[in-house]
């Protein structure tokens, strides 16, 4: 409870330097006395080495929790951490991103500081756009320059949790009894992830054209049990995936085709795989005036630390088609339809077919590709194949920059 205390502090002190050190110095500390504890007391389990080692094996293949260990250790007996305050700058254009800059500012600089400065330029300049310019505030560790300092801390919180359920276990315990602190949320569960920690570090964008700033908004969607009923009454009961990101694309297709026919939607999620299973669900709305991939961004930056070997994205999509006389895509759709595309209703729009897709990623470059059109017709929906490919390139940028740069960064293992 302690370390879920002090999480809460160092976010609402981000941009006060000396609180932020404070609370982030007694996180670590306070991470680290868990196990020390547990190591004290370890003779009121029979078989405490059998699993105290095996999570000290997970945890040494987890880089945060090793920084976590060594951080302690450099803070108790040598120095405080050498902390970096900075803003990272990205500019995207109608949907892609198209460059970045990493500039050190002031702790008490906030995001509106700099959204501010933007805006008066966009006010001067009148940019002719079309564009989009995001601003995040982070705080880094020279020794841990790939995660922030508050995805860090949630993930040394999601180890210590992992460890404390483990003891209850072997305890017999359900539920430890103790006080909650004054602040609600902070009790005895162990959750890996506490829906009232913050989810991504701040940051808004503006539009470099109209000059309108969109704020980020992040939430947690939960499961209990009377949503879960109502759901395997309107869907059936769940499709398992536990085959890797790039097996189960497949499965994944047919929960899309269930969802379609269901609601004439199948709407947009991601999923995030360590291993066989998916340990992060992520619903996905993309709105039209902001660009595509800056949307994939926040949804990996939700992650946090968290490691992650595969990414998969099913949404609905339209599919431009091209003419055969030029290769290049139609601007509008014609009486004489091409043989090949006698199975498509007229599209009012001109020139698109309406498909599912779902792409698979792994961390080791193995690719999955399904995309299949569909029209409604009086008896139900009809499905063409229309992609089935394990070639990375037909993956979207908007989906592979933000996974590939996280990857990038990242010098876990995924194992946790």
């Amino acid at each position: 409870m302690d370390v879920h205390e002090d999480i809460h502090r160092a976010s609402e002190s981000y941009f006060d330097a000396e609180e932020f050190r404070r609370f982030l110095n007694s996180a670590i500390q306070n991470s680290r006395g868990v196990s020390f504890l547990l190591q004290k007391r370890k003779s009121r389990w029979s078989n405490f080495d059998e699993w105290y080692s095996k999570w000290q094996d997970e945890a040494r293949a987890n880089e945060v929790m090793r920084w976590g260990v060594q951080s302690r250790n450099r803070i108790v007996k040598e120095e405080d951490l050498h902390t970096l305050s900075v803003a990272e700058v990205t500019y995207y254009g109608p949907r892609l991103r198209e460059g970045e800059d990493v500039v050190n500012v002031p702790p008490s600089f906030t995001v509106d500081d700099m959204i501010n400065v933007y805006r008066d330029l966009i006010a001067r300049d009148r940019p002719a756009g079309p564009g989009t310019i995001r601003v995040s505030r982070k705080w880094f560790d020279d020794q841990l320059p790939q995660h922030e300092l508050i995805a860090a801390l949630r993930e040394l919180y999601a180890g210590v949790a992992h460890l404390i359920r483990v003891a209850h276990e072997q305890s017999g315990v359900e539920v430890c009894e103790l006080g909650g602190f004054r602040r609600p949320c902070v009790d005895a569960s162990t959750s890996d992830s506490p829906r009232c920690f913050p989810l991504a570090p701040p940051s808004a964008s503006i539009d470099v054209t109209t000059g309108e700033i969109h704020d980020v908004a992040y939430g947690i969607i939960e499961m209990d049990e009377a949503s879960a009923q109502r759901s395997r009454e309107r869907y059936g009961d769940p499709i398992a995936f536990n085959n890797g990101v790039i097996d189960d694309v497949p499965a994944r297709m047919a929960v899309s085709k269930i969802f379609l026919e269901k609601d004439d939607y199948a709407g947009s999620v991601l999923l995030f795989y360590r291993g066989n299973e998916v340990v992060r669900g992520i619903p996905l709305r993309i709105p039209a005036n902001q660009p595509r991939e800056l949307m994939f961004q926040h949804a990996v930056e939700m992650l946090g630390a968290m490691a992650f070997d595969g990414v998969m994205f099913a949404s609905e999509m339209w599919i431009t088609r091209l003419d055969p006389r030029t290769g290049k895509p139609k601007k509008r759709w014609a009486n004489d339809l091409p043989e090949h595309n006698d199975f498509y209703d007229k599209d009012p729009v001109g020139g698109r077919d309406e498909a599912l897709v779902v792409y698979g990623l792994s961390k080791d470059g193995r690719a999955r590709t399904i995309a299949e059109l569909y029209r409604k017709t009086s008896t139900g929906y009809e499905y063409r194949s229309f992609i089935d490919s394990d070639d990375p390139k037909d993956l979207p940028q908007m989906l592979t920059g933000p996974v590939s740069r996280a990857w990038a960064t990242s010098k876990d293992s995924a194992s946790k």
